[in-house]
């Protein structure tokens, strides 16, 4: 499991955009309040991202696209090497990182999962969205996080996945029922089995304590044949809670919540 804490974002613009649905709304908290491209005419377009800081991994959810190719590469346009210089200290860089592939899930709740070797300096990403010739779908997407990846090892199975109902339901004078629908929320619960120091306190303390119920960009399941699927953007429903099972062995119970 991992998850990115912390944003590196520090600017964010699009090739394309509906002036009502802007690019700074990927970095808001709410999916929901998304980026669209100018109307559906628009074939593909270009999220420009400027990062500054320790960087592993990329998040980005609620998505309205057929594929997607991401691509890291310095701002300056220069090949970075390990080297002093002139007395100028090089950074490290990775080299120009380029992927694409299917979105994973469905129209509008797709998601996006990118890790890279981490590296600590001011880089540009680009997030190139595509969608079929003729489409009358509005390439679009919700919240995006960029930064360093915490791993939290030893997920267990069963990792159970369910939906929370948002929606409005009252029973009438006359014993019928009414129901007013709105948002339907992804839900996952399960546990991970750790050594007490440092992976339990890690969780316990640098994740639930630190960030309470603020959403976090979180990939429950690090392994190919998941993909997207298991990529979610939410808080922590319930505080954590582990029972310590050995003197180095701590089993940790948590309850994920997708936010909207």
């Amino acid at each position: 499991m991992m998850v990115i804490k912390n944003n590196a974002i520090q600017g964010v613009t699009a090739s394309s955009e509906d002036p009502e649905y802007p690019a700074s709304n990927l970095l808001g908290e709410h999916p929901t309040e998304c980026w669209r491209a100018a109307d559906s005419s628009v074939t593909a377009a270009t999220i420009s991202v400027q990062v500054a800081g320790r960087t592993g991994g990329l998040g980005m959810v609620a998505i309205n696209a057929d594929s997607v190719a991401v691509t890291v590469s310095d701002p300056n346009g220069i090949s970075w090497p390990n080297v002093e210089w002139q007395n100028v200290e090089w950074q490290d860089v990775p080299d120009a990182i380029e992927l694409e592939q299917s979105i994973s899930g469905e129209r509008g709740s797709a998601a996006l999962w990118v890790s890279f070797e981490e590296f600590e300096a001011s880089v540009v990403i680009e997030i190139k969205l595509y969608k079929q010739t003729g489409s009358a779908t509005v390439l679009s997407a919700g919240a995006l996080v960029v930064g360093e990846v915490t791993r939290v090892p030893g997920l267990q199975y069963a990792l159970r996945e369910g939906l929370k109902d948002h929606s409005i339901e009252r029973e009438l004078d006359n014993g019928a029922r009414w129901y007013k629908r709105r948002n339907i929320a992804r839900t996952f619960a399960g546990s991970v089995m750790q050594h007490r120091k440092p992976y339990f306190y890690d969780f316990l303390l640098g994740i639930a304590r630190q960030y309470g119920k603020r959403p976090l960009m979180w990939n429950l399941v690090d392994i190919d044949t998941w993909s997207g699927d298991a990529v979610l953007y939410g808080h922590l429903s319930v505080m954590p809670s582990g029972e310590h099972l050995s003197i180095s062995r701590s089993r940790i119970d948590f309850q994920l919540e997708e936010d909207l």
